[in-house]
């Protein structure tokens, strides 16, 4: 793309949610300081009013599935614009193919045969491989790094069983330990299995304990979403209740702690897990469990603490 820019969209990268996107993008704008191609985000809430302008010069798209199919579809220039583009990126592929398999396939038909495309994901499951065999040439390319699968060495990991009625003051525990231990350097995320029960947990602290919460869930608006996630970033000490939205590849700086409330899945659980010990930084990640509730083995130590 730098060195030799076409006119229209000379790469483009497709991820799951808007706040990867908007991340995504950040980068590529450091990265395209000095060069004539700039990034183009297309997602939901987010205003592409330089989209015209990036177009001349090599654009690097970046989007979700919806607003982009949605742009190709109603826009001729876009098309055009899309079909002499270089390189395909899907970004947390397996995401990508649970809730947005329909609008990628329409993608494909505008891009031309030639684009190189890559699939990246931390979980390679068959569906990714059937779906690569699908969409790239014969004799693709796997590249595998097992470095980067699991937990970081440096993140200590435990779970604390509890009664039901206990989860609460579990929770709220686990977090004045992590600001007590970590006054000044705190950061914590906690998960939530739904978005439903993310926001009670939210107005909860809120209201009776007198917390500062940052809230990221899907009942949360575009624009409230974006603030949260924003205000995280950017915060040197906080606590972030979300679900779902953030438990991917979305990078907070300096997270200390990861708390999930019930049992996730394996997938899940490392998703989440990769939040923190990030770099050579230290973390922690604990997991809350109702007694007596089945739930998957992890192998992780009791935190009887």
């Amino acid at each position: 793309i730098t060195r030799n820019p076409p006119v229209g969209v000379g790469a483009l990268v497709v991820a799951p949610s808007r706040e990867l996107v908007l991340q995504i993008a950040r980068e590529a704008l450091l990265l395209c300081t000095y060069q004539s191609c700039r990034p183009v985000v297309l997602a939901g809430g987010v205003s592409s009013r330089w989209e015209a302008q990036a177009l001349r010069h090599g654009a690097l798209v970046v989007a979700t599935p919806g607003p982009l199919l949605e742009r190709a579809e109603t826009s001729a220039a876009f098309r055009a614009a899309l079909g002499v583009s270089g390189m395909l990126v899907l970004d947390e592929c397996d995401a990508l193919l649970q809730e947005h398999a329909a609008p990628l396939q329409d993608l494909l038909g505008f891009l031309h045969t030639g684009c190189r495309r890559f699939l990246v994901s931390a979980t390679v499951t068959r569906e990714i491989q059937d779906y690569a065999t699908q969409v790239c040439r014969p004799g693709y390319a796997r590249i595998d790094d097992a470095a980067l699968s699991g937990a970081a060495p440096q993140v200590e990991e435990a779970f604390v069983p509890c009664p039901p009625i206990l989860l609460l003051t579990a929770l709220a525990n686990s977090i004045a330990e992590e600001v007590a231990a970590r006054p000044t350097s705190h950061k914590i995320i906690a998960f939530f299995p739904t978005a439903r029960l993310c926001a009670l947990f939210a107005e909860l602290f809120r209201s009776q304990l007198q917390m500062r919460i940052h809230e990221l869930h899907a009942r949360c608006g575009a624009s409230a979403r974006h603030h949260a996630h924003e205000a995280f970033s950017a915060c040197g000490t906080g606590t972030l209740f979300a679900s779902g939205a953030s438990e991917r590849v979305v990078d907070y700086a300096g997270v200390t702690l990861v708390l999930q409330v019930l049992a996730p899945s394996a997938e899940q659980y490392a998703q989440r897990v990769g939040r923190t010990g990030r770099g050579l930084a230290t973390g922690r990640a604990v997991l809350l469990l109702l007694e007596g509730v089945p739930s998957l083995d992890l192998g992780l130590p009791r935190d009887a603490s």
